[in-house]
């Protein structure tokens, strides 16, 4: 799988929304505030993956048709 390459400023801006989740999360559970970065970090990225692969099977967003790729 190749990555993509990402804008700075939307890495950035990634890194702030995982801070400001992290530190929600951390008011909530009483995690360290790490710890709650990096769960929110993993939350989002696995949430993409997801959509993703729904999006590009067969009858997704990407893949109307039904056809394999």
């Amino acid at each position: 799988m190749k990555f993509p390459r990402v804008a700075p400023k939307l890495f950035v801006g990634w890194l702030v929304l995982c801070a400001l989740g992290g530190a929600v999360f951390t008011w909530l559970s009483g995690l360290p505030f790490w710890a709650g970065v990096a769960i929110v970090a993993v939350a989002l990225l696995l949430n993409g993956a997801v959509a993703e692969v729904e999006d590009h099977a067969p009858g997704g967003f990407n893949n109307p048709n039904g056809e394999l790729k």
